[in-house]
């Protein structure tokens, strides 16, 4: 039997890997744990979970009309331009 720990690291992942059924971000829900992934990737071990709420928070607050008109495909775009690298 498995421990919950490792019961619900698995559950994590397995939400993370697959943000709805058809992968794409259709929802706030949705839009927290595809940005939550990429910074995780980025990070690593530095990760901050409380600077990242803070972070995610203030990006859809600066993007409340794209919020609210449910555009979460643009969203996504703005979120990984914050992580393209620049030569």
């Amino acid at each position: 039997m498995k421990d919950i720990t490792t019961f619900l690291n698995e559950q994590f992942e397995a939400a993370a890997a697959n943000l709805n059924e058809d992968g794409k971000v259709k929802s706030e829900k949705d839009f927290r744990e595809f940005a939550e992934k990429m910074a995780k990737e980025a990070f690593g071990d530095k990760f901050d979970e409380d600077k990242f709420k803070e972070t995610v928070d203030k990006f859809l607050d600066d993007n409340k009309d794209l919020v609210d008109d449910d555009n979460w495909a643009e969203l996504v775009g703005k979120w990984e331009q914050g992580f393209t690298k620049e030569d």
